[in-house]
Formats: C-alpha cells, sequence, structure tokens
C-alpha cells in the first residue's frame, strides 16, 4: 500500500527499468584501514538491515573454516573482520576478511577487503578477484531476494485482507438486502392483518349497536338492564383491542419502512465502499506483480 498511488502514475516500462537498476552489482573500491586505503569490493544489498547483514555475513565466511581452527567474528558497529578462514569458492589457502557496512534509507552498503598471500585482492588477481566478487555478489542478491521476498509476503497479506473486506462488505450487503425483503413481508403482512381486522372491527360495530338497542328495549327490568349492558360493555372492549391491533400494525409498518429507507441508505454507502475496495484490490494486484517482476530480477 505504501507506493499503490504513485504506482498508477509511474508506466509499467519505466518501473521495470528500475527494478533493473537494482539488480545487485559489485565493484571496486577502497577503505581506510590502519591509516591506509586498501582495495576492497563494495555491493550494494538493497532493502536490508545492518544489524542482520553483519550477522549473515558473519556465519557465510567462516561456515567453510574447520570447526576447531574457526575463529570468532570481531564486531564492531559498522565492521566485521576475521582472520585464516577458509572460502574454496575464491581459493584454497587462507583468507583476512574487513567489512565495513553502512545504513542507508534504500538498504546497506558493503565494502569487503580479502587478504590472500599477504596482499588485498584488487582486480589485478583477475581469477581471485573474480571468485571473489561473485562470492560477495551472491550473498548480497541472496540478502536482497530475501527481503523481496519479505515484501511480497506483506504485500500479498495486504491483498488478502483487502480481499476479506470486500467480502465482509459484499455479506453486509446480501444481509441488507435480506432485511429489506423482510420489512418488506412484515409490511405484507401487517396490511393483510389490518384488513382482517378492520373487518371484524366492522363486525363488532354491527354487534355493538344491535346490544345497544337490546339494552334500550330492556329499560324497565334493572337486572336485565345491567346484564345486557356487561355484554355491551365487553363488545366495546373487544373492539378496542381490535383497535389497538390495527393501530399497532399501523405502527409496524411505520417502522418498517423507516427500516426500509435506513437500509437502501446503507447499500448505496456499502457498494460506494466495495467501489473503492475494488480499486485498492486492484492496485495492490498490481504492486504485487511489480514486486515479482523485482523478484524475478535479482540474480
Amino acid at each position: 500500500m505504501r507506493t499503490l498511488i504513485l504506482a498508477l502514475f509511474i508506466p509499467f516500462w519505466l518501473i521495470a527499468q528500475s527494478y533493473a537498476q537494482e539488480i545487485v552489482k559489485v565493484e571496486q573500491t577502497t577503505i581506510n584501514h590502519a591509516e591506509e586505503n586498501i582495495p576492497a569490493i563494495k555491493v550494494n544489498i538493497y532493502q536490508a538491515n545492518k544489524e542482520d547483514v553483519i550477522k549473515d555475513w558473519g556465519r557465510q565466511v567462516i561456515s567453510e573454516t574447520d570447526k576447531k581452527s574457526r575463529k570468532k567474528p570481531i564486531i564492531t558497529k559498522n565492521d566485521l573482520a576475521i582472520d585464516s578462514i577458509k572460502l574454496s569458492q575464491i581459493s584454497d589457502n587462507p583468507i583476512n576478511l574487513i567489512s565495513i557496512f553502512m545504513q542507508h534509507d534504500w538498504g546497506v552498503e558493503m565494502m569487503t577487503a580479502l587478504k590472500l598471500n599477504g596482499n588485498y585482492l584488487d582486480s589485478t588477481y583477475k581469477l581471485e578477484y573474480q571468485r571473489a566478487s561473485r562470492f560477495i555478489k551472491d550473498f548480497a542478491s541472496s540478502k536482497y531476494h530475501d527481503a523481496v521476498e519479505v515484501e511480497l509476503s506483506d504485500e500479498e497479506r495486504e491483498l488478502k485482507a483487502l480481499e476479506n473486506r470486500l467480502d465482509q462488505l459484499m455479506k453486509e450487503n446480501t444481509g441488507l438486502r435480506k432485511d429489506i425483503s423482510s420489512y418488506e413481508q412484515d409490511i405484507v403482512d401487517a396490511n393483510e392483518e389490518i384488513a382482517i381486522q378492520k373487518a371484524n372491527r366492522e363486525a363488532k360495530n354491527a354487534q355493538i349497536m344491535e346490544q345497544e338497542s337490546i339494552v334500550t328495549r330492556v329499560r324497565g327490568d334493572k337486572l336485565l338492564v345491567k346484564e345486557q349492558k356487561k355484554i355491551l360493555n365487553d363488545l366495546k372492549r373487544d373492539r378496542q383491542k381490535i383497535s389497538n391491533r390495527i393501530s399497532k400494525e399501523e405502527r409496524n409498518i411505520i417502522t418498517a419502512n423507516s427500516n426500509i429507507s435506513k437500509a437502501d441508505r446503507a447499500i448505496v454507502l456499502n457498494e460506494q465502499e466495495q467501489v473503492k475496495q475494488n480499486e485498492l484490490i486492484r492496485l495492490q494486484m498490481e504492486q504485487i506483480d511489480n514486486v515479482r517482476l523485482k523478484l524475478e530480477a535479482i540474480k
């Protein structure tokens, strides 16, 4: 994600060219040692950490030396020195080695002087210098390769997170649409119930009118009037319950319509977020392709 926006505006051929320029190269240089400049081999290890490079370089240069005669490298903040190591890739004779490391934003600059048969290697020692250059380049390439593999893993992890977020948005969208269908069914059910209850209320009104007529006709008999009034009151209570049920269903319709409106707005926002997420995924996939291109360029 760090370079996604920038990558949008950089042509692919230019990205490929920049990666080609990062292919590990060695060159001759000099370092100051014991108050004199001595020949050395310089290499840039991109995306590397100095502490890791020093540790791995120390392991690499003593790997072939017999354990009985193996010495521990002398390591300071920026230097590594070790004597009488065996590196068959360079020579069958013991080698004294001094390496200096400098951390930069882009990675580690590593300069190594190798002393063989009392002389420091430079390009005049064609065979040994060529072998030493290859040995150092292979180490630097391996470290750079490891760093880019980590970068690729991080970018793929980022892609997975973006895809998971898109999946989540799609599930939320599906859930919102199911909610709307449920609310719409609630409205249908409520309207059906209202129609039924209104019919019941009309029927109850007719019963009440009939019961009011009965109460009027039996006024002379107090006991009978009391009984008929009780029946009338019961009918009115039943009608009120019906009216209450109708009011409740009407409120349910209002609530369902409100919930539908909320879900509709949420779907619009969700789908806008999906568009953004798909664009992020596209950019992240391009970034991964670029990192793979960089990985393939390391030799």
